[in-house]
């Protein structure tokens, strides 16, 4: 469909074709530090891609926690060889080094962050998405909860210490 178009214009082109170097979404995202919370759900692992593939954001903090036995770098390296990150494998190799990975978990008090990375944090990121959510219908109460309400107050009360923060997006 796109044969025509070189390689580096297809990351500035909508699908319509639209030239989006200009665009103000692309300009608030330039040179931005962006975290991102549920970087290992589908929401999330969609929205990493598209961030380091389209926007030429300066770093990118995932939260991210151990589960069933991997460790989070094991986790991270699962998505990024994944299917959906071949194209971004293909046209930048080196946007990994852009990720920054932090230790957490949206379901412990805190985001369960270390202080050091809480304060890198703050004094960092200037752009918020926060996609970590509970989405099982029989999941625990106290568990959905401690995620979705809980995980989402502690995401709030770090963004008001951010300094430099201009956007907070809360996927629902």
């Amino acid at each position: 469909m796109y044969k025509h178009l070189k390689t580096e214009t297809m990351t500035t082109m909508d699908k319509k074709g639209v030239d989006l170097r200009n665009s103000n979404i692309l300009e608030l995202f330039r040179g931005a530090q962006v975290l991102l919370t549920g970087a290992t759900g589908f929401m999330g692992q969609v929205l990493m891609e598209k961030l380091l593939r389209t926007c030429q954001i300066d770093k990118l903090y995932i939260i991210i926690r151990p589960k069933k036995g991997m460790t989070e770098k094991e986790r991270l390296k699962k998505i990024f060889d994944s299917y959906l990150y071949e194209r971004l494998q293909r046209e930048q190799p080196n946007c990994i080094s852009k990720v920054v990975l932090v230790t957490g978990d949206n379901e412990q008090r805190g985001l369960g962050l270390s202080q050091e990375d809480h304060a890198l944090l703050v004094h960092q990121v200037n752009i918020i998405f926060h996609a970590a959510a509970t989405v099982r219908f029989d999941e625990k109460l106290t568990k959905a909860v401690a995620i979705n309400i809980l995980g989402t107050k502690d995401m709030l009360d770090l963004a008001r210490e951010m300094p430099h923060l201009k956007v907070s997006y809360h996927t629902v």
